[in-house]
């Protein structure tokens, strides 16, 4: 499957990514995709481990309070 690039300011940005990393282009771009997914997904266990604590925390006041 292709993907075409047609923003020059991408194509600028992922031909300097894969020169400063000594891969070719599409290595760059494959690469930046799983870190940022990586991190997408990190935010959102950590987003998913805020809630379940904040969630505790009010259960427990709301348990003192009966």
């Amino acid at each position: 499957m292709a993907l075409f690039i047609k923003n020059v300011e991408v194509e600028r940005l992922a031909r300097e990514l894969a020169k400063s990393r000594g891969v070719p282009v599409t290595e760059a771009i494959r690469q930046s995709l799983e870190n940022e997914t990586a991190r997408e997904h990190l935010t959102s266990q950590q987003n998913e481990s805020d809630l379940i604590a904040r969630l505790m925390e009010i259960s427990e006041q709301a348990g003192r309070n009966t």
